[in-house]
């Protein structure tokens, strides 16, 4: 791809195969894997069911208790969601980066240190600190699908846009946030060894999930155990969504999580 820049300084993506179409990288979306809930939408629709893991923005069926869903980790960032307490349940009102503390201060709606306490009081009402640890990810069989339909395209000029590889999200929170942490530490071992060309996207990971009960029902939550190393082929399609999503300019759908915990939102900053 070639960059340009505009004269509002704003940085262009111009496609090599269709010159003449400008699309801002902010305009980029990208889907969660989602697993479904109980009261989750596609659920409450019957497009999907409990413990199935799916495309937020198109429904499709990625995974589900029985059949995990193979990624490759890309990078992966730290946050806070921030929730109110509004009758009797928590509603989202923002996210905030997790650190060391660069913006602890007497604000307790902009402080972002590691060691926050989860439950604070702000304006005399409950509000509530969300660790959340968002990976984004390629998944295996789209990699595949889309070098088949690279080498059909090669063979008869024909290529269905549907199969070009875009990177994922997902979100670890609550219940979900052990197995996020797998990934994490996956993170940290590539970075340990990275003077020596260690990438976290040369291994494959697996996506699963399980099922919990406590007071307030019946649930899955996520599981992560390690995969393999990646091929050749895996390797490079990975380096190159990894560019993508480190532009800093990408967003991920606007939805809600489904999950049991809370009613929070994930919003594009999450």
């Amino acid at each position: 791809m070639n960059e340009i820049i505009d004269s509002s300084g704003r940085e262009l993506v111009k496609s090599q195969t269709q010159q003449n179409e400008q699309i801002l990288k902010s305009d980029i979306q990208l889907p969660w894997v989602l697993l479904q809930q109980g009261l989750s939408d596609f659920v409450s629709e019957g497009k999907a069911q409990m413990g199935d893991m799916v495309n937020s923005m198109t429904g499709e069926k990625l995974g589900d208790k029985s059949k995990p869903i193979e990624f490759i980790p890309l990078t992966m960032k730290n946050s806070w969601v921030l929730s109110e307490k509004i009758g009797n349940k928590y509603e989202y009102r923002k996210t905030l980066p997790r650190d060391s503390g660069l913006r602890d201060g007497k604000d307790p709606l902009e402080m972002t240190g590691e060691s926050l306490p989860w439950d604070f009081v702000h304006n005399g009402l409950p509000w509530k600190r969300t660790k959340v640890i968002t990976v984004y990810a390629v998944l295996v069989k789209d990699i595949v699908g889309f070098l088949e339909e690279v080498k059909k395209a090669q063979e008869t000029g024909d290529f269905d846009l549907d199969k070009a590889l875009m990177p994922y999200a997902i979100g670890f929170r609550s219940t979900s946030y052990n197995a996020g942490k797998k990934v994490s530490t996956q993170f940290a071992k590539a970075q340990a060894m990275a003077a020596y060309g260690a990438k976290p996207y040369t291994n494959t990971m697996m996506l699963g999930c399980h099922m919990q009960k406590n007071d307030q029902g019946t649930f899955y939550v996520y599981d992560v155990t390690p995969g393999r190393k990646c091929t050749k082929d895996e390797i490079e399609q990975a380096a190159s969504l990894y560019k993508v999503v480190t532009s800093g300019n990408v967003k991920t759908h606007d939805i809600d999580t489904g999950a049991p915990e809370e009613s929070a939102s994930l919003s594009d900053e999450y």
